[in-house]
């Protein structure tokens, strides 16, 4: 269950990343990260970035947890940004699918962005998911839909 115990007891990477890109105290692995985190920040989200999570026995660091306290839930976002290279889908398939085995659901608890070496994730489709999943928890919380 991913509510506020579980919130609390992610801790971030916090790795010095080489020719990554820094944001607000953040090294970053990519653009499309930097994008992401840009959004949460406007949309006054608490996040982590690429906490610590642990299934089966495997760690893995999604890239970013999202704090919802209205609903006293998170959720988590990945991004993949090399979808024209093979090396890195076949790198990032195995954890993906430990995402979807543990019990995560697609747009629900997981939101995962792609992008290619030469195309970026867009800031309106990173806001149009996340605020589409806030209301979809508005309306998974509460008997009166509510817009955000």
């Amino acid at each position: 269950v991913y509510n506020k115990e579980f919130w609390k007891t992610l801790k971030e990477k916090h790795e010095d990343i080489p020719n990554g890109y820094d944001y607000r105290g953040y090294k970053m692995r990519s653009r499309g990260e930097v994008i992401i985190a840009q959004v949460l920040d406007s949309l006054g989200l608490e996040y982590k970035y690429e906490p610590m999570i642990v299934i089966d026995d495997d760690v893995y660091y999604p890239d970013f947890a999202v704090w919802l306290p209205e609903f006293g839930r998170l959720f988590f976002i990945e991004f993949m940004g090399r979808l024209d290279d093979k090396t890195y889908i076949y790198k990032n398939t195995p954890k993906l699918m430990s995402y979807l085995n543990s019990g995560m659901v697609l747009n629900r608890d997981l939101l995962v962005f792609c992008g290619m070496q030469n195309t970026m994730v867009s800031v309106e489709e990173v806001v149009e998911d996340i605020v589409s999943l806030i209301n979809k928890y508005c309306r998974m919380y509460s008997d009166s839909t509510v817009t955000v």
